[in-house]
Parts: structure tokens; sequence; C-alpha cells
């Protein structure tokens, strides 16, 4: 089933990609990206802030281990082949695999970036759009 929001997509019909218009036709789709990598890594992080949460250190022990993951996962999505193009990477709607998203990341994806990919600005503009018409 494709899922209604904008930039997330099964994926089930390659030629009707929600966003097509914004892929470059040389980038492949899906579009490779270091999914294990980031994936192992993120699966680390989330055991150990399990582990700080249970041993209820000072909160600020938990915010220098965002920090740890923002400067770490940056490292691996941004120094990618298709960093900053429009694709359709692996990982969506807090789900690791079948769901895919249009940017390696966007802050819908992470809290690394300070804006919308540009997939995700069409759609917050289309909403604005709807409103003010």
């Amino acid at each position: 089933v494709e899922p209604w929001e904008a930039n997330i997509t099964a994926l089930l019909d390659k030629d009707n990609l929600k966003w097509k218009d914004m892929v470059d036709p040389s980038t492949p789709l899906p579009t490779p990206w270091e999914k294990e990598k980031y994936d192992t890594f993120s699966y680390e992080i989330q055991k150990e802030r399990k582990a700080l949460r249970a041993a209820k250190v000072p909160e600020s022990e938990v915010e220098a281990l965002f920090e740890t993951e923002k400067r770490e996962s940056s490292a691996i999505l941004d120094n990618m082949e298709y960093t900053g193009q429009v694709g359709a990477f692996e990982g969506a709607g807090y789900l690791q695999y079948g769901y895919y998203r249009p940017y390696a990341d966007c802050i819908m994806f992470t809290r690394n970036k300070q804006q919308f990919c540009p997939v995700c600005q069409r759609a917050i503009e289309r909403v604005i759009e709807v409103y003010t018409e």
C-alpha cells in the first residue's frame, strides 16, 4: 500500500514516484546510500541512549550523546554519492525497510538539518496554498 504522505513512498511504481519530477534522470531508484553503516551506527546510539536513561544520568550526558549522534551521522549522510539529490532512499516513516524518503537527510529524517528537503518544502507550500487561497 502506498502511504498518503507526500514525502514517503513504498516505491511500488518507480515510473509514478510522487516526486518523480524532482529526480534527476541519472539518479537510480531506489537510490543507493550508506544504509547498513547508518543503521548499525543508529542502533548502537539507541542502545547507549536507553542505557543512559535507565541509569538516570544527568540530562547533560544524554545531550552529549545527541551531539555525538549528530556529528557522526552527519559524517555519514553528508558525504555520499547522492547526498543533496532527490531520489528514493530506503528508510522512512519510522520503518527501516520497505518505505523510501526523497532525500538522504532532511529535518524529517534526523535532527541534523535545520531545513526541509525540496520534496518536503513543496509539500508544505502546497498545504499553505490550500489554506491561503
